[in-house]
């Protein structure tokens, strides 16, 4: 092997060091989702969008937070995880606002 192609493999190596970094990365960031977590949304997903669309508040995404804990048996981060699946499937319109509201509490 001659230096040249030695020295093209060494200066390679940072990049698939890297490559092979950010798609751990982009591999963790798309995780399954609980399907309990999945069937709710899937089941009450509209509903949630209704409560918001009524009530467009930091507030009422909070209290929506709350009621979708206690109904569903969830836990606090489950209940924020359906809210935003919820709107980034069914509301987009409120993804702002429910992202002001996790941002505040």
């Amino acid at each position: 092997m001659n230096t040249a192609r030695i020295k093209s493999r060494w200066l390679a190596m940072p990049l698939l060091i890297f490559c092979g970094i950010a798609g751990l990365g982009l591999a963790s960031a798309k995780a399954d989702h609980d399907p309990a977590v999945e069937q709710y949304v899937s089941r009450e997903g509209g509903s949630i969008c209704s409560e918001l669309a009524q009530y467009p508040t930091t507030g009422a995404v909070q209290g929506t937070v709350d009621g979708t804990q206690i109904a569903g048996g969830f836990t606090h981060l489950q209940a924020v995880e359906i809210i935003q699946l919820s709107v980034q499937r069914y509301c987009p319109q409120y993804l702002e606002l429910v992202t002001q509201s996790f941002r505040l509490h």
